[in-house]
């Protein structure tokens, strides 16, 4: 990665920084691999991705609002989508307080989907099991490979809620479902 990329991804680190300890090798995994909708998810996706590519611009890694292509050369990536759909569930948890909260979403997501484990003293970069774990786990959530209630793999999980497809459903009203679900949120 260049000078431009590797201090992008730092910015991004740190918006999402966890405490004493240093995910940063997950994180640089996670900008590696790219968000991809595929043609049966619903089409409304493309909004997580808007939100990943948002971004760039509050990160200053583009100037002019125009987006370099040969600074980082894919669309969008898991880890700017994750953080874009942490930013917006901040938002809509948002208490009295007005603080923001996305790093605290982003690694509720993270363990959800069971990444929140490779912290670089575990990342084990000689074998490559983390990057094969992390790959597949965001091939999964891509195409949509988990369970309907969102379970093995999915950014909201459900566990034995009946009558939901999340496989069917776009991420925001994944999102959604499960504030509700978790937080007991009534939406007005």
């Amino acid at each position: 990665m260049s000078f431009l990329v590797d201090n992008y991804v730092c910015r991004l680190y740190n918006l999402v920084q966890n405490g004493g300890e240093n995910h940063r090798k997950l994180c640089v995994e996670l900008f590696k691999n790219r968000f991809f909708i595929t043609r049966s998810a619903p089409k409304r996706d493309v909004d997580r991705e808007k939100d990943g590519l948002e971004l760039r611009k509050t990160c200053d890694f583009c100037y002019d609002n125009d987006f370099d292509s040969e600074m980082c050369p894919v669309p969008c990536t898991m880890l700017e989508m994750i953080i874009g759909i942490s930013k917006r569930m901040s938002e809509q948890l948002m208490d009295e307080d007005g603080e923001d909260k996305t790093a605290q979403y982003f690694w509720e997501i993270m363990e959800n989907l069971g990444l929140d484990c490779w912290d670089d003293d575990n990342f084990g970069w000689d074998t490559g099991l983390a990057q094969k774990k992390i790959e597949k786990t965001c091939e999964i959530l891509c195409k949509r490979q988990y369970n309907p209630d969102g379970t093995g793999g999915g950014m909201f999980p459900m566990p034995g809620l009946l009558g939901i497809n999340q496989k069917k459903m776009e991420i925001w009203y994944q999102m959604q479902e499960y504030i509700n679900w978790k937080y007991r949120i009534e939406w007005v």
